[in-house]
């Protein structure tokens, strides 16, 4: 009968290989290898892909890759909150690559665009008021400092809620951080390394509510960052970031 077990594992422990330290040294499995678990071969794992479009297969080892990538990232991770995150979607894509299905992100975190407007718009709406009037060229940097500002906001690391309760007394406003920032992790974070999982740019599908809660943070560590790197930006963008961000 096909096997039923969770996933085929190697007769013999990776580190029970004698010699072999380096991962392009251990020997490759063949079809007839029996399973450290069950002791069916591996053939048996992987019926159920006989005759699936090789455009499947390969979205489905994607998908073990990304699996593998995130089950890394939760053991490295310390802080408890991001922890149960990254092991929701661990399960969730383990359970899709079973059940050959795309993975969906249900219940109360809701599915973006969580805001409007954007925090895209918004910023890219207050420049054109702020700044319309200035010379075409002023409001160009103007416009430039924006679009530099929305990218660093959509590739930021934001701190995680144990660290804010550190520095806001306010309940509803931490209680509202933490579930954008699962929000952020689930859709925006996590699918930046994982292409099975569905991906969205923060700056997007956040609006109001995140930016309030992480502008002065994180324009305080830019600007750090900024003036840290400052004697290895080009001549142009660090008379740009330096004299107008």
């Amino acid at each position: 009968p096909d096997c039923t077990c969770n996933g085929w594992k190697t007769p013999v422990p990776q580190a029970a290989v004698k010699g072999n330290t380096r991962a392009d040294n251990q020997p490759l499995a063949s079809f007839n290898d029996p399973c450290r678990n069950c002791n069916h071969i591996l053939e048996k794992h992987v019926t159920q892909l006989q005759g699936l479009p090789v455009s499947e297969v390969n979205r489905l080892l994607g998908a073990v890759v990304d699996v593998e990538n995130i089950f890394m990232s939760m053991h490295r991770e310390d802080d408890h909150d991001t922890k149960r995150v990254y092991y929701y979607l661990f399960k969730l894509l383990r359970k899709c690559i079973l059940t050959r299905t795309q993975p969906r992100i249900e219940g109360p975190l809701g599915q973006p665009p969580f805001e409007r407007p954007s925090i895209a718009k918004a910023i890219t709406n207050f420049v054109l008021y702020k700044f319309n009037s200035l010379p075409q060229r002023e409001w160009q940097t103007m416009y430039d400092l924006a679009k530099m500002f929305l990218h660093c906001f959509n590739h930021w690391n934001f701190e995680a809620p144990s660290v804010r309760k550190l520095q806001v007394s306010n309940p509803e406003d931490i209680s509202a951080y933490q579930i954008n920032y699962t929000r952020w992790l689930v859709f925006c974070h996590v699918p930046a390394f994982c292409d099975s999982l569905p991906h969205y740019e923060t700056s997007l599908v956040f609006g109001r509510t995140l930016l309030r809660a992480v502008f002065k943070s994180v324009c305080r560590q830019l600007m750090d960052k900024c003036h840290s790197e400052r004697d290895r930006m080009p001549p142009e963008k660090r008379v740009l970031v330096l004299t107008h961000f």
